[in-house]
């Protein structure tokens, strides 16, 4: 594998990503025919190096594999990879409404990476008044090396918002240590949050995503899942906190890895 001392590039743009959510927020309806129209999820990503210089994301394309319609949509163990990363993506929306993701990522450049991810959705029947904020995460590995996944971006990893506020109450995961022994692990910290969030009748929400993973460490896959939910009035149960059924693991990423090093 070649390595080297630069990235450059450009960004998936943020700026067609913020008109087409106004878009959909306007367009999530019911029909003439009482059919939900116009209701699909807005994902976004950008990476940068440690000078700052956006990675370019020729091909990330996760939306040519949405499916589903109406008022639920899924994207399924979509694979992306280029010369300095690779990442497997999940994300299920629903205008009921809720976010789920799941995604693992390799870094393969010299340089630390950082990644920007934004999962969105319409909501609708508003107003709402809890929200239930979820996130967990892993790491496996080959090599001996240890490291620290950290935040990018804010305070917190899994970053849930409502009609553009930050909701920092429901902020999870301040970082993520790699230790070593062993050679995988289960990030540690309280992993659910529930509390009082009074929304508007409609509008969209989601969760950020930031985190930097270190440079070209040995065989690091990183993997994170997490849920946003808004409810009227009660509590989900513990057991449905999760709602991943997505089979992503950091192997699908350590996957990646062996078919470039191939």
């Amino acid at each position: 594998m070649r390595t080297r001392t630069w990235l450059v590039g450009m960004m998936l743009s943020l700026s067609m990503a913020n008109v087409a959510s106004a878009a959909v927020i306007k367009s999530c309806r019911l029909d003439e025919a009482k059919r939900w129209v116009g209701c699909g999820p807005l994902l976004s990503l950008t990476v940068t190096d440690a000078e700052g210089k956006n990675l370019d994301l020729e091909g990330y394309n996760p939306l040519s594999k949405l499916t589903g319609g109406g008022k639920s949509f899924g994207i399924t163990n979509y694979s992306y990879q280029n010369s300095a990363f690779g990442l497997t993506l999940s994300l299920g929306t629903n205008i009921d409404p809720n976010v789920t993701y799941g995604l693992a990522v390799m870094n393969f450049s010299t340089s630390a990476l950082n990644f920007s991810f934004t999962f969105s959705s319409p909501y609708v029947a508003g107003p709402y008044a809890l929200m239930t904020s979820s996130h967990s995460s892993s790491y496996t590995r080959t090599g001996t090396t240890a490291a620290t996944i950290v935040p990018f971006g804010g305070t917190a990893i899994h970053r849930p918002y409502v009609d553009g506020v930050d909701i920092t109450g429901a902020f999870i995961a301040t970082s993520c240590a790699v230790s070593t022994p062993p050679f995988s692990g289960t990030c540690s910290y309280p992993d659910v949050v529930n509390l009082p969030n009074v929304t508007a009748a409609s509008g969209m929400f989601g969760a950020k995503l930031g985190f930097t993973m270190p440079a070209n460490t040995v065989g690091l896959a990183y993997t994170a899942n997490g849920l946003v939910q808004l409810d009227y009035a009660t509590v989900p149960e513990p057991g449905t906190m999760l709602l991943l059924a997505f089979g992503l693991t950091a192997v699908t990423a350590l996957a990646l890895y062996r078919r470039r090093a191939s």
